[in-house]
């Protein structure tokens, strides 16, 4: 980025895009940063994101851009760290994952802090505003609102913020969470799953307090609103468009840490009934589990991930994590020369494949069983169905 900076112009005008990786689990800082802070390797992390942000805005300033540019600092979410039984993210919509920073600076911003809650949304139409483009309105159109109002100490006028997470859906066949954000409150559901959550953030910071057990009216005015925004969410939405990446693109995307996507594009729309699934809120422990089956047999502790499936299995958390985890433990069994273990994994990623013939992971671990078994047309079979998912990546060829 400093490079590409490097070969601006002195006038010329410029929109550039940074994207940091590195807070993504597993956490491994340089050196520097994971020692000073050896207890702490999420905030290793993002000190060393910080510390070449600096480096990103001394070459604005070296350049003689620093005034004239305006800068935006994000995240598209946080971190759950294990609060709310949540590792990493995607799977919950509590506050630890989704309450981000958003820092604004150059013309047009004057030092404050603004406790208004506002959407990631929001930050296309307030750059266009300050930036002095012509839209038309069409970003707003959207769902977002220029934060313009605010920066200048003014208020916007009131309105429900969404949220979502189909992750949980797609990976898990569990149910998404939905919910929306107005004034102080925050609902939360599981579509057609008739459980749902209530906080005041503002108050309750870690969502310890759930409000609808002692204030069960609220429940189906919240709900019904949130429909309605889904609904004029997805009447608004932009009009979808495919794109074929090239061989360059798929490489920069790999190094970035998005080189496969093993989840299924089935969005479940507003209004739809919606299939069932487990509320994730219920079952999130399963997501550790699942991993520690995997990792302790990957190390060869069987009767350790053994134990491990059983307590995943009387947690219940559906069959297409129970056959994962299954097939996980199997295939790590079978690769140390036992085939009735080999036949069990198979049996386990083919059901998994069954019902959920969108995961690209589960097709390759069912080839390796198959390819281990001898049973060669079954495993290019399923490579194909691979490949067909998700174009190759540096790590799968």
């Amino acid at each position: 980025a400093r490079a590409w900076l490097a070969g601006l112009s002195a006038d010329e005008g410029f929109f550039l895009w940074v994207h940091l990786f590195d807070a993504h689990e597993p956490y491994q800082a340089p050196a520097e940063f994971a020692r000073r802070f050896p207890d702490d390797p999420y905030q290793a992390e993002i000190a060393f994101q910080d510390s070449v942000l600096g480096e990103l805005l001394a070459a604005l300033e070296a350049g003689g851009r620093g005034d004239d540019t305006l800068v935006v600092v994000t995240a598209d979410h946080g971190e759950g760290l294990g609060e709310h039984g949540e590792e990493t993210h995607a799977l919950l919509l509590y506050d630890t994952t989704m309450h981000v920073p958003l820092l604004l600076a150059g013309p047009g911003v004057s030092a404050a802090v603004i406790a208004a809650p506002v959407s990631l949304v929001d930050i296309a139409p307030t750059l266009v505003e300050l930036a002095g483009l012509a839209h038309g309105e069409e970003l707003a159109r959207h769902g977002g609102t220029s934060l313009v109002p605010l920066l200048r100490g003014e208020s916007l006028a009131p309105r429900e913020l969404y949220l979502e997470t189909l992750f949980p859906r797609l990976h898990f066949g569990w149910s998404e969470l939905v919910g929306l954000v107005r004034a102080e409150l925050k609902y939360v559901e599981a579509p057609g799953q008739g459980r749902a959550e209530l906080f005041r953030p503002a108050q309750d910071p870690r969502e310890q307090a759930e409000l609808l057990a002692h204030e069960a009216a609220r429940g189906p005015e919240l709900a019904q609103t949130l429909a309605d925004l889904r609904a004029r969410l997805e009447a608004n939405a932009f009009a979808g468009a495919s794109h074929a990446p090239s061989a360059s693109e798929l490489e920069t995307l790999a190094a970035l840490g998005y080189g496969g996507v093993d989840a299924e594009a089935e969005i479940p729309r507003a209004g739809a009934v919606p299939e069932p699934g487990r509320d994730p809120r219920l079952v999130i422990a399963a997501v550790g589990l699942l991993n520690r089956v995997r990792g302790l047999a990957s190390a060869g502790r069987f009767e350790e991930s053994a134990r491990a499936l059983d307590e995943l299995a009387v947690l219940d958390p559906g069959a297409i994590v129970l056959s994962e985890a299954r097939g996980d433990h199997h295939l790590a069994r079978g690769r140390a020369g036992s085939r009735s273990d080999l036949e069990a994994a198979h049996a386990a990623f083919r059901q998994a494949t069954e019902l959920k013939p969108g995961r690209r992971g589960l097709w390759l671990r069912r080839s390796e069983a198959c390819e281990r078994l001898g049973f060669l047309d079954e495993a290019l079979e399923c490579v194909d169905r691979a490949l067909a998912l998700a174009p190759p990546t540096p790590e799968f060829a």
